[in-house]
């Protein structure tokens, strides 16, 4: 009596399994991001902060960061390679701050 329950418990966990598999996903589709980020041609930021604040890699670090579990994230630095896969150019207009 005591080993009847396992072949549900064995059921439940192959269940678990496959479904934690397929949230991960086997297949994630490619998102291309640029990488390293880069400065419109019209934005006038200080060079000194450019320098120390390293906005360019920042930006692409934080957008591949979050994007993970959801893509499958590739670092790009022309989006030439993408394809037909979703691409993301990133730029950055002005830095605000203190």
């Amino acid at each position: 009596m005591r080993y009847s329950l396992f072949p549900y418990f064995a059921a439940a966990t192959g269940l678990v399994v496959c479904l934690g598999a397929s949230q991960t996903g086997f297949a994630a589709e490619k998102l291309y991001i640029q990488s390293p980020a880069r400065y419109d041609k019209g934005a006038t930021i200080d060079a000194k902060v450019k320098e120390e604040c390293a906005i360019e890699s920042r930006v692409s670090y934080f957008v591949k960061e979050n994007t993970l579990g959801k893509f499958d994230v590739v670092p790009s630095a022309a989006l030439n390679d993408a394809g037909n896969n979703k691409a993301l150019s990133l730029v950055i207009l002005s830095v605000e701050g203190a």
